[in-house]
């Protein structure tokens, strides 16, 4: 009974006298343990890494888009001043062309 199925027969009696079988419970040793915390510490300091430069490449991005939308903002503002400088003028103009009118008018009559 010390065959290589020793560990498989004991177990299938086990499961043909309806026992519950044995736990196997993982052993660490400490050299494991302080390999799997190093590995734990190089993990934890990458995902800080790439944390933080996909916050400053959101942040980029943020505040690129908003100069690119301000851009745009200051060539409207720009375009409506000239429009309506040009109002102005115009109105500026339509008047003075009136008080002319009226004023060689009068000097016409007298």
């Amino acid at each position: 009974a010390n065959g290589p199925y020793q560990r498989a027969n004991r177990s299938l009696r086990r499961a043909i006298r309806k026992r519950k079988p044995r736990r196997v419970v993982a052993s660490l040793s400490v050299a494991h343990v302080g390999d799997a915390v190093d590995r734990y510490r190089e993990e934890a300091r990458a995902q800080r890494v790439i944390g933080r430069a996909f916050r400053i490449f959101v942040k980029r991005r943020r505040l690129e888009r908003r100069l690119e939308q301000n851009r745009v903002v200051v060539s409207l503002q720009a375009a409506m001043r000239g429009v309506i400088a040009r109002k102005l003028v115009a109105v500026w103009y339509r008047k003075l062309v009136i008080v002319t009118i009226k004023w060689q008018g009068r000097i016409r009559r007298a």
